[in-house]
């Protein structure tokens, strides 16, 4: 068994902490701190494992959350709340972001694609109902998994053998729930 060898500094600088390893592998998704017109922005780089210049450098709209790569590592999804929260997808390098969701109420909180990029579920929030939502790349209308009136959802992640769901909810405590059959 290696030992893995000695650890290697990939990113110089100041990187913040929301870094991302492509599915792949084979690259990073970081962010640094750039100054524009007196204020702070995280400017996201893309850079290869094995080092050298950034593939792409772009900044995203503020506020984003929920960042990650699709499954495919063509290009990244996030969260935009200047977008009334909705869910949006920026294809690798330079691409224009799209909106993945048209929601004119509540926010999308977070979502998690399958792991072969078939579907996501998306966590969403009106006022104190949470619900779970199923979406499908190329769809334009995500479609209601479930939804509740009280307490919170937490935490959502499909399962290695897909097409079944884990997610935590609870008012007081969080119970660990399995919804299976989502296709």
């Amino acid at each position: 068994m290696s030992d893995g060898g000695p650890p290697r500094r990939i990113v110089d600088g100041m990187a913040t902490d929301d870094s991302l390893v492509s599915p792949d592998g084979t690259r990073i998704l970081y962010a640094m701190l750039e100054e524009i017109n007196g204020r702070f922005f995280p400017r996201r780089n893309i850079l290869s494992m094995d080092g050298g210049e950034p593939l792409a450098s772009f900044l995203l709209p503020p506020g984003v959350t929920n960042i990650q790569w699709t499954p495919d590592g063509r290009a990244l999804t996030y969260v935009d709340r200047g977008e009334g929260w909705n869910l949006m997808r920026k294809v690798l390098p330079d691409g224009y972001p799209q909106r993945l969701t048209d929601f004119s109420d509540g926010q999308v909180v977070d979502h998690r694609w399958s792991r072969d990029g078939f579907r996501m579920v998306l966590h969403r929030r009106i006022g104190s109902h949470d619900s779970l939502w199923m979406l499908r790349p190329g769809e334009t209308r995500p479609t209601l998994i479930t939804e509740f009136k009280t307490g919170r959802l937490a935490r959502h992640l499909w399962a290695p053998d897909e097409p079944i769901l884990y997610f935590t909810y609870g008012a007081s405590t969080q119970d660990v729930v399995l919804m299976g059959g989502l296709r």
